[in-house]
């Protein structure tokens, strides 16, 4: 896991670590995960239920294995609407939609991916 700085928390980089690695899988086991993590299955255990305990995860009760939860897309739908693209973007897609015939996306660049917000 990458520090970024001296006054960054390794707790917070290794919860993160755990949601983006949850992000690339449907669902994960807490052994599966610590492998994944390089970390022990206790940390990984007491991670998951600090981020269930907020709702960013879920057991699967019939897996035994986590997975995100929508509260992820909340918190980030809401940080896409901070920044207006949407509203600045809009029209122009409608417009765009109405003379070709065809719809529409509008999407961003995050890393090595994009990430579609409309």
């Amino acid at each position: 896991m990458p520090s970024h700085g001296q006054y960054t928390s390794p707790a917070v980089e290794r919860a993160l670590a755990v949601l983006e690695t949850l992000a690339s899988a449907q669902e994960l086991g807490v052994t599966e995960l610590a492998r994944k993590l390089g970390m022990g299955k206790s940390s990984v255990h007491r991670l998951l239920a600090t981020l269930a305990g907020q709702g960013y995860v879920e057991k699967n009760p019939q897996t035994e294995r986590y997975r995100l939860t929508y509260k992820l897309f909340v918190v980030g739908s809401t940080a896409t609407e901070r920044y207006g693209l949407k509203d600045l973007a809009g029209p122009v897609m409608d417009r765009l939609s109405a003379e070709t015939g065809e719809t529409a996306n509008l999407g961003v660049l995050e890393e090595d991916r994009v990430v579609n917000i409309h």
